[in-house]
């Protein structure tokens, strides 16, 4: 995931925006902790799912992240980011 990729304006949830700050800070494994503490207590946030996934695949945890991108795709199946994470699982 490129690090420019994390656009807090996109998140309406700060536990997400919060998460968008510390990948662009390099802090990859706050911001998963943080992504998954977030989709915890709001489940369907398609965003904080792909970006979850994007930094699962980063970290070569294909398994990981490939449920992320089945998440996010359920939620908003237009997402295109997701999609490209889920070819890349593929």
């Amino acid at each position: 995931m490129n690090r420019q990729d994390a656009h807090p304006a996109r998140h309406r949830h700060p536990m997400v925006e919060q998460a968008c700050r510390l990948v662009r800070a390099g802090r990859l494994g706050a911001a998963e902790t943080l992504l998954t503490h977030a989709l915890g207590r709001v489940p369907r946030d398609a965003a904080a799912a792909t970006i979850l996934g994007h930094l699962r695949l980063e970290r070569g945890a294909v398994a990981e992240a490939a449920p992320a991108f089945e998440r996010a795709l359920s939620v908003d199946p237009a997402l295109a980011e997701a999609w490209v994470g889920a070819a890349h699982c593929a």
